[in-house]
């Protein structure tokens, strides 16, 4: 069994590790997409039971976003034949049990560990979005900008980074691992946020860069350059210069 250690950006309130939900949501045009929607009739069948997961919660964001959509909350009790469930190793930043409707709640579950049942029905859907690392590029609104701090910050993400969470060349053939799975209309695509998103996303992505420096690289000599290159790449985004960061998004349906 793989040991796994809870890291330490688990430990305070960060707000980087909830605004993305909003601008993800933004960027995509849903919380569920409307194919997944249409056919588990979420809106022409409101009265029909389901029990939406959400695997790897962190802050819980996500699933109370949809819980809002979906019209369930704590006075009203609505579509309370909708569960929806958030897991994750460590589930300290998501909301108190007592201040949520009965049908939502949060799981303390380690993810290389065998869940206690099966997540995916029959007939039930997986949807996901990740970073796609190697995608990434800068952008500028002039090529006469000068942006030494973004594109160290580019490099780190293609190339030091990897050291510390490894590459994403684990996508590649992860349709043929779900059709393995019994899945169908497996659809994997890459996702491009419009331009007009770019330097809200950079520079929340900018607020992760630096808790990771500033606590996983803490008294290294990589944490403090870095560090400095986020200040550094904060002015050079006012500028016009930002990094698109790469994303893909897939959905796939249990046959």
């Amino acid at each position: 069994m793989a040991q796994v250690k809870v890291g330490p950006l688990r430990s305070e309130p960060r707000p980087s590790g909830i605004n993305p939900n909003y601008l993800w949501g933004d960027s995509l045009g849903y919380t569920i997409h409307p194919e997944i929607k249409e056919d588990l009739g979420l809106a022409s069948q409101p009265d029909k039971k389901l029990r939406i997961a959400d695997i790897g919660t962190g802050t819980g964001i996500w699933l109370i976003n949809l819980a809002q959509e979906l019209g369930i909350g704590k006075e009203t009790g609505a579509k309370s034949n909708i569960q929806l469930d958030g897991f994750d190793i460590d589930i300290v930043q998501c909301p108190q049990p007592e201040w949520l409707p009965e049908n939502i709640k949060f799981h303390t579950w380690n993810v290389f560990e065998e869940p206690e049942a099966q997540f995916v029905e029959p007939g039930g859907w997986i949807q996901w979005e990740e970073v796609r690392s190697s995608a990434s590029k800068v952008h500028k609104i002039h090529p006469s900008i000068e942006a030494p701090a973004t594109e160290g910050l580019l490099d780190f993400v293609l190339r030091e980074s990897r050291k510390y969470r490894g590459g994403d060349e684990w996508f590649i053939g992860t349709e043929s691992v779900f059709k393995d799975q019994g899945f169908e209309r497996i659809c994997l695509r890459d996702h491009n946020d419009l331009p007009m998103l770019w330097r809200y996303l950079y520079e929340v992505w900018l607020l992760t860069v630096a808790e990771f420096c500033r606590i996983q690289l803490r008294g290294m000599e990589a944490g403090a350059e870095y560090s400095a290159m986020v200040v550094q790449a904060c002015e050079e985004s006012r500028q016009g210069a930002v990094i698109q960061l790469g994303r893909l998004a897939l959905m796939a349906k249990l046959a």
